[in-house]
């Protein structure tokens, strides 16, 4: 049978390893919101370019209307995506954070109970020793 200090340590190091996955799936999420944001502001920054400025013909008021329609749209998605990855970044920190607490109260509770159980084969030994006659 496992001592009790073991089982918690196994446990601990569960923790750890669920928490190393969840800090890969952080640093992707961020990476993709870094993405969107860049993203959303080069889009925004081409339509500001766009606008137009002095006469043009019909047909090309046309054409970059409907061009600027296009860019503005995708701007407005990238931007949905941002507040999305944002959310969820936020969610995945939060589990990260949990799950860094549950591994280090499980390997607070390993070492208290390895001090426990060196108590325990202390007092063993002690017990077991034979007093010296006098």
């Amino acid at each position: 049978m496992r001592n009790r200090s073991d089982l918690y340590s196994l446990m601990a190091k569960k923790e750890e390893a669920a928490k190393a996955a969840v800090l890969s799936e952080v640093r992707n999420l961020q990476a993709a919101h870094s993405r969107a944001s860049e993203l959303t502001e080069k889009l925004r920054d081409i339509l500001n370019e766009r606008q137009v400025s002095g006469p043009v013909t019909a047909a090309e008021l046309r054409s970059n209307a409907h061009l600027n329609t296009k860019l503005a749209a995708e701007a407005a998605n990238q931007s949905a995506r941002t507040v999305e990855l944002a959310s969820a970044l936020d969610a995945t920190r939060k589990s990260l954070a949990a799950q860094s607490h549950k591994a280090r109260f499980l390997n607070d509770a390993a070492q208290q109970a390895r001090r426990a159980e060196e108590e325990e084969r202390e007092k063993r030994m002690e017990a077991s020793r034979i007093t010296p006659r006098r």
